[in-house]
């Protein structure tokens, strides 16, 4: 099974529809702006196609709110959505904990900004998040594979989805600040790994993505014990 999902920031659904390939991914991971545009339907397509959809809206609000949020997507056939961990958010049914994807500490953050924040280090900051909501039944974690060596990986069995993930042959620089190749995210505890820039750029090129993705299939299936 593969661990990557695909982050489809800044791609249309007529040019995911074109691609008429099955990827050899995990799943997707849209905004709520591609929902928004395209309806439930993008939802269905990629359920068709044996893909999971995370639904990346990162939910901070009320409780009753985001509950009522949460439930709607899920019932609409999306099997994760992100929430900001501090929002320290319990659903009223345990069995949403399955949907819900607590965000500690964002891959563009700098320790200043995380400093200026929680007080912590970046890495502290996102320890810290994971134990509070480890407390709330929080099956599934957002966070760096950098933060995972403060963090006792082996302690807990939350899913643990790592974004800033830049394969060895992508070299463009970007907004990530803590970032990892797929190996080094597997290596230091990542069950999947979120690439998105690396590989929207051949969203128009379905040969050359499908060649990128198996590459990096590949590089963690060298480190995968």
């Amino acid at each position: 099974m593969s661990r990557v999902i695909f982050s489809l920031d800044n791609v249309t659904y007529p040019d995911v529809v074109a691609l008429n390939k099955n990827l050899p991914i995990w799943g997707v991971k849209i905004k709520p702006e591609f929902l928004m545009e395209n309806g439930y339907a993008v939802v269905d397509f990629f359920k068709s196609k044996n893909l999971k959809v995370m639904l990346d809206n990162k939910l901070f609000d009320t409780k009753d709110s985001m509950n009522d949020q949460i439930t709607k997507y899920v019932s609409r056939g999306i099997d994760l959505v992100t929430v900001h961990a501090s929002a320290l958010f319990k659903p009223e049914e345990d069995l949403l904990l399955d949907h819900i994807v607590g965000v500690t500490v964002l891959t563009t953050f700098k320790d200043a900004q995380t400093i200026k924040i929680y007080k912590k280090w970046s890495k502290d900051a996102a320890a810290f998040l994971v134990e509070e909501i480890k407390q709330l039944g929080y099956k599934n974690i957002v966070c760096s594979s950098q933060d995972l060596q403060t963090m006792n990986v082996n302690s807990f069995s939350m899913h643990k989805f790592c974004p800033g993930i830049r394969p060895p042959w992508y070299k463009k620089e970007d907004d990530q600040n803590r970032k990892n190749t797929p190996a080094e995210a597997i290596q230091q505890g990542a069950d999947y790994c979120i690439i998105g820039r690396p590989l929207t750029q051949f969203i128009k090129d379905p040969d050359k993505l499908l060649e990128k993705i198996c590459s990096i299939n590949e590089e963690i299936k060298k480190v995968t014990h």
